[in-house]
């Protein structure tokens, strides 16, 4: 099997360039690009390629030749005609949402080289846009439910969180103050026992006299 072999415009000195040429696609559905490109001699090399935030992806390269060699996302979904010697096409089947982004074709001559960009976006007919708009309907109810049944649990949560702090506070004050009463209580039982104990001592104890001598002091002169 012969090996392809492909150019490079090593030589190149001249690059036109013509910019955002607007395309639609529906998603699953295919696009369909042309390039027209007039350099003045012998087309070398065509070069198609898809160009995204992370980087360039070929889609299909050929030579001069009729050689093409494609990426490795388009081998199965991309159509390509190369033979021409002023216009290029190719067409993208069962576009995804990776493939709403912009392109470039890259036709090479011995001393010039034309570029032409693309960029494809999004249509939908009437049955996508009723999907879309139901999807995120339903989306948004259900997102509004969600939030509410949060918020239902947060305020049940708290709610039962307060009462049991309140409870503690209470048990807590309860014992606080059943604990006074019960030392005030013993401490007036044993006052009360003392002095009636101190009574019946007293009660108890014989009578004494007492006798006080009382001196007389005066002075016989």
């Amino acid at each position: 099997m012969p090996e392809l072999c492909f150019i490079l415009p090593a030589d190149a000195s001249e690059i036109s360039e013509r910019q955002n040429n607007l395309m639609f696609a529906k998603p699953g559905g295919s696009v369909t690009f042309t390039c027209s490109y007039d350099i003045g001699g012998l087309v070398q090399q065509v070069k198609w390629e898809r160009i995204k935030a992370g980087g360039t992806d070929t889609i299909v390269l050929c030579n001069s030749v009729g050689e093409q060699r494609f990426g490795s996302d388009f081998i199965k979904r991309a159509l390509v005609d190369c033979s021409g010697q002023a216009t290029s096409t190719i067409v993208i089947q069962n576009v995804t949402a990776s493939d709403f982004t912009k392109y470039r074709c890259i036709a090479t001559g011995r001393n010039k080289t034309f570029e032409m960009s693309f960029t494809v976006v999004a249509t939908w007919d009437h049955k996508w846009f009723i999907i879309y708009i139901a999807g995120g309907t339903s989306a948004g109810v259900l997102l509004l439910v969600f939030l509410l049944i949060y918020c239902i649990i947060t305020a049940y949560r708290k709610k039962k969180k307060r009462k049991r702090i309140t409870e503690a506070l209470f048990n807590a004050l309860y014992c606080t103050q059943d604990e006074a009463g019960n030392n005030y209580a013993e401490h007036s039982y044993h006052t009360t026992w003392d002095i009636e104990r101190g009574k019946e001592e007293s009660s108890l104890r014989p009578a004494q006299e007492i006798y006080v001598n009382c001196i007389n002091l005066r002075n016989d002169n």
